[in-house]
């Protein structure tokens, strides 16, 4: 009885490793991208460091889902010269082969490609990052016109109130200024 128990086990790993050998070889083409943050600086010196600006979890979440976004993939897909009307499941498997993750310790994100062709795992890594980057920079660039924007009416707004108050600021000035020059 207890030789007919370990038998499934042995008949398991006899099956299983046919099946790994006939596995094809695959290449990996691996990318380390450091995500650098923006920060709009309010003394205008973007070398200033903000302490509230970290690279926290949440944030390398962020990133990787930027990366596995249908758009990001969709903008890889066209630079390699997929043709995704034609192949649906060419999105699919690209996304398949590519594993984003956070390097252990770093704040760098590791992108990681398999396929069969080395060269291919290497031009899809790249056409990837490419895809990230152009996103990424413009979503950063509205964000900066957004908050200029934002800025330009604060200023607006706070000239106007400067104007209203101005004759009643000036008046108060000048009775300062008799006082303390009668003093």
């Amino acid at each position: 009885m207890h030789n007919l128990r370990s038998l499934p086990l042995i008949l398991t790993f006899m099956v299983a490793q046919p099946a790994l050998a006939l596995r094809p070889a695959e290449s990996a083409a691996v990318v380390q991208i450091h995500p650098a943050m923006i920060t709009i600086s309010p003394t205008g010196n973007p070398n200033s460091p903000d302490p509230g600006m970290l690279h926290t979890r949440s944030y390398m979440e962020n990133e990787i889902e930027a990366f596995n976004a249908p758009a990001t993939l969709e903008a890889a897909a066209k630079a390699l010269n997929l043709d995704l009307k034609k192949d649906k499941e060419a999105l699919t498997q690209l996304k398949k082969s590519i594993t984003v993750s956070p390097r252990r310790g770093t704040d760098f994100l590791e992108i990681k490609v398999r396929h069969k062709d080395p060269k291919q795992a290497a031009a899809i890594a790249n056409a990837l990052v490419d895809a990230y980057m152009t996103r990424r920079n413009e979503f950063e660039k509205q964000r900066a016109e957004t908050a200029l924007k934002a800025l330009d009416e604060e200023l607006l707004h706070q000239s106007k109130l400067v104007q209203a108050n101005r004759p009643g600021a000036s008046c108060c000035a000048s009775k300062l200024f008799f006082l303390s020059e009668g003093a």
